[in-house]
């Protein structure tokens, strides 16, 4: 009887870890879905689906880096940090530039709508920082951002942002430098103690859009791009108390607030000084790309513990999120929200487990709500808003994430656009002889792959043994 009690024992407490242990699936119900090629290597996938918390339309992207000519990119407001813009119009203006196609986009971090856009998060890109790791402050001139998106060699994952140390010596004199590229404390704002010093150089804007009052330090140090783990050694030359000191190529700008210009006490046009940037753990001093976000949904395949009454994590929103798969595909995703009966929105507990169910075993969250925001380019077309965002008017941001593919020289026969000459390329042609669709003039110039200055049969034959291996084009 005794051993009978122990293994009814021992079954109760293995169901009872069973049920906290195992989440229900957050999809119960697919109505439709569109799955399509966007560029070799980056894929598109629409879901119109019934879940736990009622109707949702689900917008991913996947993507392997390194593969195919692709990567993952940041983009910025015009390319500044220190500016809004919506993620469509973001992505229009990367779009072509360093030979890159933005073939996907989905918006960023956390960022203060009235503050001139500088974004909450860590940001790094080919190594370069853009901005610092944010340092908490209850007056919140920079936001704080706590988890990041990073890559260290090929890997990506997700973790907490790294602490870090920067410091500028002259004159026999080492002083403390609080952060790069964020805002810089208004005077005589004691509890802003974390941006008294700020390293600035033109990544930021076109200016330090600083107050007078302070002091701004101009140095010249050729390469601008602040790394961490690499000194900046440069020659001075300008000195001010004016503020709003001028962003330049090649020279940065050490700006202090009245109360910390003592740390550039002494500093004067000619003199050397050199800055010091790293990371406290040298291992971060690595990190090649690291984007900004509030807060982690999945780390090592664990879904994230949400504090229970907080409602950023508990209402049901419109939500963005990035994840990485085992295999280092990245997921980029939105979820619709705030349209009853149409597309709810999800908590981040039911963001987390969906992601989870996609494959991600490391995934943050991104801005939500109104910011929520995918954009597509497809075969052959321009980059267009694919989800419904909740607010009348796309919502302008402060930072995006884009899946890009190398711009290769045009091919004889992509008709399309995709870098390749397959079949897709095919049914183009053949729809454009048909009078079912039209190419345009650039996508038409390929496909005369005759060159007798018509798109015509003889090009789709030509373009089908090609397809076929029958003959090169």
């Amino acid at each position: 009887m005794l051993s009978m009690i122990k293994r009814l024992c021992c079954i109760t407490v293995a169901v009872l870890l069973l049920c906290t242990t195992v989440s229900a699936a957050v999809i119960l119900n697919v109505k439709s879905t569109e799955t399509m090629t966007l560029t070799t290597g980056i894929t598109y996938k629409y879901t119109d689906a019934e879940a736990s918390n009622g109707s949702q339309k689900i917008h991913q992207v996947e993507f392997k880096p390194g593969e195919n000519d692709v990567d993952i990119r940041m983009g910025l407001s015009n390319g500044d940090i220190a500016e809004l813009q919506t993620t469509s119009g973001m992505a229009a203006y990367a779009d072509g530039r360093d030979d890159l196609s933005v073939i996907a986009a989905i918006n960023g971090g956390y960022f203060t709508m009235t503050n001139a856009g500088v974004p909450y998060g860590f940001l790094v890109q080919d190594g370069e920082w853009y901005t610092s790791p944010p340092g908490w402050t209850e007056d919140g001139i920079n936001g704080y951002d706590e988890y990041m998106l990073y890559r260290i060699g090929d890997k990506f994952s997700v973790g907490r942002i790294p602490a870090f140390s920067a410091s500028c010596s002259f004159n026999g004199k080492t002083s403390t430098i609080n952060a790069v590229n964020r805002h810089l404390s208004p005077d005589g704002k004691t509890d802003y103690n974390k941006y008294n010093l700020v390293l600035y150089n033109n990544r930021f804007a076109t200016s330090t859009k600083t107050a007078a009052g302070g002091l701004e330090v101009t140095i010249d140090v050729g390469d601008n791009a602040v790394r961490a783990g690499q000194k900046l050694s440069g020659t001075v030359t300008a000195v001010s108390s004016a503020g709003n000191s001028p962003l330049e190529s090649g020279k940065v700008v050490l700006s202090a607030t009245s109360q910390c210009a003592s740390r550039l006490e002494g500093l004067a046009v000619g003199d050397s000084i050199e800055i010091d940037v790293r990371c406290n753990a040298s291992k971060w001093n690595a990190i090649d790309f690291a984007f900004g976000a509030p807060w982690s949904l999945l780390e090592n395949g664990v879904v994230s513990t949400f504090p229970a009454g907080d409602p950023n994590y508990r209402n049901v929103n419109p939500r963005t999120a990035a994840g990485v798969k085992a295999d280092g595909t990245l997921v980029l995703l939105t979820v619709d929200g705030r349209q009853p009966g149409v597309s709810e929105g999800m908590t981040a507990t039911n963001l987390a487990q969906m992601m989870k169910e996609n494959g991600c075993v490391d995934a943050v969250c991104l801005d939500g709500g109104g910011s929520t925001t995918m954009v597509i380019k497809k075969p052959g077309e321009e980059l267009e808003i694919v989800n419904k965002y909740s607010d009348a008017n796309e919502r302008p941001v402060a930072n995006a994430l884009f899946a890009v593919r190398k711009i290769m020289p045009p091919v004889p026969g992509d008709v399309n656009g995709d870098g390749n000459v397959d079949a897709l390329d095919i049914v183009k042609m053949r729809n454009h002889i048909l009078a079912a669709e039209y190419l345009t003039d650039d996508a038409a110039a390929l496909a005369d792959v005759n060159n007798d200055g018509i798109v015509g049969l003889a090009d789709l034959l030509m373009i089908r043994d090609h397809v076929l291996k029958i003959r090169s084009l």
